[in-house]
């Protein structure tokens, strides 16, 4: 075991869009230009359903899937990088 017992990984959920209550119930961009600049800007064209994202958070939690991983990244981005 490590030393500590402490192993640690992360999810990067950055700059993949994400969808969110706000912006299903259509407050945050009323007028459906979220959609249009996803389609534009995202190689995916779409944004991630949470349940997408939680797949990431579900298996680093359990230690039947992930109990061999230390300091790993799991990129939950949409194909979207960090440059501009």
């Amino acid at each position: 075991m490590v030393q500590g017992g402490l192993t640690v990984a992360v999810v990067e959920r950055e700059p993949g869009p994400a969808r969110t209550v706000l912006d299903l119930a259509g407050q945050r961009f009323p007028d459906g230009r979220l959609k249009a600049n996803l389609a534009a800007a995202d190689p995916m064209s779409r944004a991630a359903p949470s349940e997408e994202l939680a797949r990431a958070y579900v298996c680093l939690a359990s230690q039947s899937d992930s109990g061999y991983v230390i300091g790993g990244t799991i990129a939950v981005t949409g194909g979207m990088t960090g440059s501009c």
